[in-house]
């Protein structure tokens, strides 16, 4: 499909990252394939979260995790601007 992934551990037991990104012919309608990803990779490795951050001026981005079912944990606010901090539990 149009998404392309990876996940990788993350800091802290349990918890992994993921991160993706979108063909252009798949602008608009890749909410199921990540959803179905996500999902997959979910049960196969039980993570008790998956996280994502996102630049919060990237609000193309930031729709499509909402999108897919990530919440907002939090903001890190940086000088050069506001990282999202998201996570998804299925």
């Amino acid at each position: 499909g149009p998404i392309c992934g990876v996940f990788h551990p993350a800091l802290w037991p349990g918890v992994w990252m993921a991160h993706h990104g979108c063909k252009p012919e798949g602008w608009g309608k890749a909410t199921e394939a990540a959803r179905a990803g996500l999902q997959a990779f979910a049960a196969s490795v039980q993570p008790a979260r998956i996280i994502g951050w996102t630049r919060a001026d990237n609000r193309a981005a930031c729709a499509f995790a909402r999108r897919v079912g990530f919440v907002v944990d939090g903001v890190l606010p940086l000088p050069g601007g506001d990282v999202i901090m998201q996570g998804w539990r299925g």
